[in-house]
């Protein structure tokens, strides 16, 4: 293409590639700008009780599964690398939240149990008052909406990375 006409065309082109790619990024850019500013208010929040928001977490997953609790199945609910909640565990056993308890069998099984500082940490984090305030601004079907929209995204999310294969040289 030459001539003004194929520049013409070319620039056109370029710009609807960066429109759309401007409108994805945008909302990724935004996704984590609210989540951010909510977990900032949130960590505040739970500051006062000597907890992040991940050992809250993992104490909402322990009080939630109604089976043996273990770093493995923690690590599924909260969609975090294993290695990432046993140092968040390890952390929670070193503060007195939780103990760790030897399975019984060859397989070095732990199972994750709350301590009565635990549980106490655990009541004081369902007080979740800086994320009532945040979403009471949303009409209850704008909460519906939205949850489903990022459970949505979510699950293509989590379909899309399970699909995704690293090649080493």
């Amino acid at each position: 293409m030459s001539g003004k006409n194929g520049k013409k065309l070319v620039n056109k082109e370029a710009a609807k590639r960066r429109e759309s790619l401007n409108k994805n990024y945008g909302l990724w850019v935004l996704l984590n700008q609210a989540r951010d500013s909510m977990h900032k208010a949130r960590e505040k929040e739970l500051a006062q009780y000597g907890i992040s928001s991940s050992q809250a977490a993992v104490l909402f997953i322990s009080n939630m599964i109604d089976a043996e609790v273990t770093p493995s199945e923690i690590s599924r609910w909260l969609l975090k690398e294993p290695h990432t909640v046993s140092a968040i565990i390890t952390r929670m056993e070193k503060q007195g939240l939780v103990k760790k308890i030897k399975g019984k069998g060859k397989n070095n099984s732990v199972q994750i149990a709350l301590t009565k500082a635990g549980e106490e940490a655990y009541h004081n984090s369902e007080k979740i008052q800086s994320i009532k305030e945040i979403t009471s601004h949303l009409t209850p079907e704008e909460i519906l909406q939205l949850s489903a929209l990022l459970t949505r995204l979510r699950d293509i999310s989590i379909d899309y990375t399970s699909k995704l294969r690293v090649s080493f040289p």
